[in-house]
């Protein structure tokens, strides 16, 4: 785990984004073999 991954994980536990911490990883690598954008991801991270 690098410094940004463990401290995005530390954020989201910190506002009790819990189910973000826990699938970041998996949406960050579909969003990255999707070429999707910044926008896209954070939708998709949000749930929507």
């Amino acid at each position: 785990m690098n410094i940004q991954h463990q401290r995005l994980v530390e954020l989201c536990n910190e506002l009790r984004l819990g189910g973000i911490a826990a699938q970041y990883t998996a949406l960050a690598q579909k969003a990255a073999d999707k070429r999707s954008s910044f926008t896209d991801f954070g939708r998709r991270t949000a749930g929507g």
